[in-house]
């Protein structure tokens, strides 16, 4: 029985023969109807079928992605921006920069939202997962010991102790 099969994401570009044009949209048709043809009888002449309709609209999509990017760079001039011809190749390639932090649930069952907040639930969940209450007594004092007799290698220019441990500061999050 054959797998459960994906279509990926056609790009966005507009252009009546990949996406808009009737003759496309019937491809793309014929194409899901194979596809459930497939879901059905599972028979191998039916999987070919389907194949070579998923190679029709492969092809014209390309070649409409071909001639979008010609025309498009016909088009370009000395005095047409960088950061617009860019924005146009991103949206070609779907690739999308922007990235935001979901949703975050702290420990008091809250729902953060806010950036602000989001980065204090985080740092004051890594400070709980990296302070010394999470580890035994056997590798506290072999750490102890080991910090004590390399003093001076760990932190030549600093007497305080356990500067690894101390909360983060502004400045440090944001370099």
């Amino acid at each position: 029985m054959l797998g459960i099969l994906v279509f990926p994401k056609l790009n966005q570009i507009p252009n009546e023969e990949c996406h808009g044009g009737i003759q496309n949209v019937q491809r793309k048709k014929i194409r899901q109807q194979a596809y459930n043809k497939i879901k059905r009888t599972g028979d191998p002449n039916d999987y070919l079928q389907y194949k070579k309709q998923c190679a029709v609209v492969k092809r014209v999509t390309k070649n409409a992605k071909r001639t979008y990017w010609r025309d498009y760079c016909s088009t370009i001039t000395n005095d047409y921006s960088i950061p617009k011809i860019w924005r146009t190749i991103k949206r070609m390639n779907n690739t999308n920069q922007s990235f935001t932090v979901p949703v975050i649930k702290n420990q008091a069952g809250e729902h953060l939202t806010d950036n602000e907040n989001k980065a204090d639930a985080l740092a004051e969940h890594f400070a709980a997962v990296s302070s010394d209450g999470n580890y035994n007594e056997t590798f506290l004092e072999h750490r102890e010991k080991f910090e004590s007799d390399n003093r001076k290698v760990l932190s030549p220019t600093q007497n305080t102790q356990d500067v690894y441990n101390e909360k983060f500061t502004l400045e440090e999050l944001v370099a």
